[in-house]
C-alpha cells in the first residue's frame, strides 16, 4: 500500500539527527522534514539545536513562518512601507477615481506608514493592527480608521 501524499501546506514526519564530536558528545541536534509547498513541490526543510526539542521547536518555527516560493518579492520580511508603496503603485493603476486614489494615499502617509512602516509584515501581529485603528479612529474617526 503506498504511502498518503503530503497535503499542500503540510509537511511530513520529523526525523531528528544527532551531530557528535570526536568524543561522542552530541555538539548539536538537526530536525530535518519534506514540506509539499502550495506550488505542489517538496522541498527539504532543517533547522538546527542544542537539544532534539530545540531542534524540532526551531524547525516547526520555520516551517510556520515559512512562505511559498513565488514569483513576488513580498515576504514575511519585507517591511511595511516598501508594502505601502508597491500597493501604491497598483492603486495607481487601478480604475479607481481620483478622489479614491488620492484619499488612500493621505492615509498611508498620514497614518499607516508613520506609525508601522519600519514594521515587518511578519510583526504586524492582529494585537498591533488594532491598536493601530484604534489609534486612527480615536484621534480622526473611525471612517478613517
Amino acid at each position: 500500500m503506498p504511502r498518503e501524499r503530503i497535503k499542500p501546506g503540510r509537511h511530513g514526519k520529523i526525523a531528528v539527527t544527532v551531530v557528535r564530536d570526536a568524543a561522542g558528545k552530541p555538539i548539536r541536534h538537526i530536525a530535518k522534514t519534506r514540506l509539499r509547498d502550495l506550488d505542489g513541490a517538496l522541498r527539504k526543510v532543517e533547522a538546527t539545536g542544542k537539544s532534539k526539542s530545540k531542534a524540532i521547536a526551531a524547525l516547526e518555527e520555520k516551517l510556520a513562518r515559512r512562505v511559498a516560493p513565488s514569483k513576488s518579492e513580498i515576504t514575511a520580511d519585507t517591511l511595511v512601507h516598501r508594502l505601502a508603496e508597491r500597493w501604491r503603485i497598483k492603486v495607481e493603476r487601478s480604475k479607481l477615481s481620483a478622489n479614491t486614489k488620492r484619499r488612500y494615499g493621505e492615509i498611508l502617509d498620514l497614518h499607516i506608514v508613520p506609525r508601522i512602516g519600519k514594521l515587518t509584515i511578519a510583526e504586524c501581529t492582529t494585537q498591533v493592527l488594532e491598536g493601530l485603528l484604534e489609534d486612527i479612529a480615536d484621534e480622526v474617526g473611525r471612517p478613517t480608521a
